[in-house]
């Protein structure tokens, strides 16, 4: 089973779909158990749907950015809940 901080990094390869099946269906599993990693996911996904509208269209970069950013705070975050 995959930890709270595995998911926080997988989470934007997850949601493009880019995860290998096993990889995939661990993720899910762990999204059924975790609700704090199921309100991260649903945020990050959240906001990759509403970047466009912030300022136009974001750089690669600047997602990259924002990314690593959430990942790097959700994953302090989810080892201080546990």
């Amino acid at each position: 089973m995959l930890s709270c901080r595995e998911v926080s990094k997988q989470s934007s390869l997850y949601l493009d779909g880019e995860l290998p099946r096993r990889e995939r269906m661990a993720m899910t599993m762990h999204l059924l158990m975790c609700h704090h990693c199921r309100r991260f996911v649903r945020q990050v996904s959240a906001l990759i749907r509403s970047i466009p509208f912030m300022h136009g269209q974001a750089s690669p970069e600047e997602l990259q950015n924002v990314l690593a950013y959430i990942s790097k705070n959700a994953g302090e975050q989810a080892g201080s809940q546990l």
